[in-house]
């Protein structure tokens, strides 16, 4: 009588699960962060700050009732919506950062001020959260 050892194989069926944490970046989702990181680093015209302190600005200023501040805060809400973003106050389910955020509302205009964008496709990203 001899001694066989079996060896058994296990064998997996079904489609492979993949965690979001997990899956790997798309094309489109890194494009969307690297406009992201340009769209902030943009200067805002006629403010002297670029988009991410303007953010930064309107959300340390939101809450004052200062008239100096409430003048500064529609500058630089006007000044942004020149850039296509729209200033929008964040929900506490958002998680964010800042209590308030810009939407890429109107890429177009974007794209019509800073043409270099254009690579980055802003207009497949409409309605971008911005911050």
């Amino acid at each position: 009588m001899t001694n066989r050892t079996h060896a058994f194989r296990v064998i997996e069926g079904g489609a492979s699960v993949k965690t979001p944490a997990a899956a790997p970046c798309s094309k489109s989702s890194m494009q969307k962060a690297r406009l992201n990181q340009a769209i902030l680093r943009l200067p805002v015209p006629e403010t002297g700050v670029t988009v991410e302190e303007a953010l930064q600005e309107l959300s340390d200023k939101v809450d004052s009732e200062e008239e100096a501040d409430f003048l500064r805060l529609r500058i630089l809400q006007n000044q942004a919506e020149h850039l296509g973003l729209w200033f929008r106050l964040a929900v506490p389910q958002m998680n964010l950062v800042r209590e308030c955020y810009f939407m890429l509302a109107w890429p177009e205009r974007l794209v019509r001020v800073h043409p270099e964008l254009r690579a980055l496709y802003p207009e497949s990203h409409p309605l971008m959260t911005v911050g």
